[in-house]
């Protein structure tokens, strides 16, 4: 006699800002008093309950929905259930790589109840491809909605982000008008008259964390509540260069200096200036022109740009991090007093931000070399390899990268086809 596998059931709920607009219907409260229902008539082992409230089904990168999938990996679930296949996820060609191969292989059964499939005894797959690329069309006009509102609202002067600049708060009224915060507009008036005054950015920050003033972060983090105190404040040049060079300062709304590559990937592009929308005159500004102008004057004639047709990439770029706080170790090309060039790299935080965010520490690219060279003559000697040995190792690894490569190529597209 065949013993029958135990149904142990992942209920997944999920809910995005785009599904709020189609009311309760969606709600996490009642896709799961329907799913609830179903498991009991079922008479189905609920495992657990996993539950997204608050994403987008075009990115797979959910918490409860990476919960869910590692207990499926582990054999702790082995039916997904799912009010329709909306809730599982909106990308077609994403949705259809689970449905299709991953979930398949982990001997996974998926049942989305509104839309009748069941893949044990697949009832309605046919017709799931095309509900998931209707799905996908749904996000995607979400989407251009979206862009397009926010372009709108950029036009017409309105504020569009979720916190106002350092110095202003929002009126929340129709257009979401920045009004002066007085508590830390005296701030951004220093700032500038610092730098009108020969001071530079990064000595403007250094001064302003000696005196414990609470950066914008901090600030904000306070007077929301998710911080409790402002310790351990440290202004970077970086954060002073944008106060300095932020048209909000003299009235202007510039907007739309980012955007998202896709409504599939978060990725973030900086537009060019010619595509900023900007409206003048449309808030009380902090800063005269006087001073905006001088100061701005100031900036560009500091401004250093580099070569980067003649100059290569520093040998170790990107490469290393400070042992202390994380930050990157920056390449600082230095001269000597015979006119020779040679690069430093330095902690990137220490840099920013001064020694109340981290020491200076530092090495030269010719020390860092040698070491490197030592440590690999180090290793040759301890694991000695011929030419013939290196290549056919070399050969292995390159023919081992183009298989993975051809196969996740082919799964894309065998998920493509099954789509349409």
């Amino acid at each position: 006699m065949v013993k029958q596998r135990m149904q142990n059931v992942g209920m997944y709920v999920r809910l995005s800002k785009e599904d709020l607009r189609q009311g309760e219907s969606l709600s996490i409260e009642n896709q799961k008093a329907i799913l609830l229902k179903h498991v009991v008539e079922q008479g189905w082992n609920l495992v657990d309950i996993y539950i997204d409230d608050g994403y987008s089904g075009g990115n797979f990168e959910r918490p409860g929905f990476q919960r869910m999938m590692q207990d499926v990996q582990s054999g702790l679930v082995n039916i997904i259930l799912i009010k329709d296949m909306s809730r599982f996820g909106r990308d077609y060609i994403e949705v259809g790589r689970y449905t299709e191969l991953v979930l398949p292989k982990l001997g996974c059964r998926q049942v989305a109840l509104h839309d009748g499939m069941d893949t044990a005894t697949e009832t309605g797959s046919d017709f799931i491809p095309f509900k998931n690329l209707f799905n996908d069309f749904y996000l995607r006009d979400c989407s251009r909605k979206v862009k397009a509102g926010k372009r709108a609202m950029a036009e017409r002067g309105k504020f569009g982000g979720s916190y106002a600049p350092y110095g202003y708060k929002l009126s929340h009224d129709e257009n979401n008008t920045l009004l002066i915060d007085e508590n830390v507009a005296h701030i951004v008036r220093r700032i500038y008259a610092m730098r009108v005054g020969g001071i530079g950015p990064q000595r403007i920050g250094a001064l302003l964390t000696a005196e414990g003033v609470p950066s914008p972060s901090v600030y904000v983090g306070v007077k929301r509540g998710s911080l409790n105190s402002p310790d351990g404040v440290v202004w970077c040049d970086g954060t002073v260069r944008r106060i300095l060079t932020n048209e909000a300062y003299i009235g202007n709304m510039v907007q739309n200096k980012t955007q998202n590559l896709s409504y599939k990937n978060k990725a973030i592009k900086h537009n060019s200036s010619e595509e900023y929308i900007r409206v003048c005159g449309t808030h009380e500004p902090i800063i005269d022109m006087e001073t905006w102008n001088e100061c701005q004057r100031l900036m560009q004639a500091r401004r250093r740009v580099r070569n980067t047709k003649e100059e290569k990439p520093h040998l170790f770029a990107g490469l290393m991090v400070c042992a202390d706080c994380g930050y990157a170790m920056s390449a600082t090309p230095r001269t000597r007093k015979d006119g020779s060039r040679y690069v430093r790299y330095v902690c990137g935080k220490y840099s920013s931000c001064g020694k109340a965010a981290c020491e200076s520490h530092s090495i030269r690219e010719d020390t860092l070399c040698e070491l490197v060279r030592y440590d690999l003559l180090g290793h040759i000697a301890a694991n000695p390899i011929n030419d013939d040995e290196l290549k056919a190792a070399l050969q292995r690894k390159l023919n081992r990268l183009s298989k993975q490569q051809s196969s996740s190529e082919k799964d894309k597209l065998r998920a493509l086809r099954k789509a349409h």
